[in-house]
């Protein structure tokens, strides 16, 4: 999905612990550090990626299960231009 050796991890972290922070959401930070582990559950939406964090990764377990929908144009300069995103960039 993403150009090898660029920062698409970090920048799906940034997004990912701003957006959850934002909400007031973001109880355990480790859980979206740039780490692939982190980051196991995606969908591909039409206009955006969503990742999905299960109860006690991020936040405490009354919380849920967490999404954070992160817009295709945001991953745009690390969106391989022949993987599985770019045709909905178009």
């Amino acid at each position: 999905l993403f150009i090898p050796n660029t920062d698409f991890l970090q920048i799906i972290a940034a997004y990912c612990t701003d957006e959850l922070d934002n909400q007031g959401l973001l109880a355990w930070p480790e859980g979206v550090e740039p780490i692939l582990t982190n980051f196991e559950t995606w969908n591909i939406q039409p206009d955006h990626l969503l990742i999905t964090f299960p109860p006690y990764q991020v936040a405490p377990g009354a919380a849920g299960v967490l999404q954070v929908e992160i817009p295709l144009e945001h991953l745009s300069e690390v969106i391989s231009p022949e993987g599985g995103l770019a045709p909905l960039l178009e």
